[in-house]
């Protein structure tokens, strides 16, 4: 089980080249490895260049919680469609 792509809305989701050419970061959480392999294999083909592993399925309630803040934002007067960027 891989959780991946909660952390936005769905047009970038599958369209993540229309914000900043794809250049956010996309978070994966999982127990099996070879699935978040390939997880991450499809997001870099889809056009993300980002896509850290927080590790086991339960890091997922991190990324459910940052989804509601996405949400928030987006929803606010002026709102928009954006990614987020990790900046290590």
């Amino acid at each position: 089980m891989v959780k991946a792509c909660v952390t936005l809305e769905q047009d970038t989701a599958v369209g993540p080249r229309g914000i900043g050419g794809g250049d956010h970061t996309m978070f994966i959480a999982g127990e099996d490895a070879d699935a978040k392999q390939q997880v991450t294999e499809l997001l870099r083909a889809s056009g993300r260049q980002d896509a850290p592993d927080l590790g086991p399925i339960v890091s997922s309630r991190g990324m459910e919680r940052y989804a509601h803040m996405h949400s928030a934002i987006q929803f606010a007067p002026g709102g928009a469609r954006f990614g987020i960027k990790v900046i290590r």
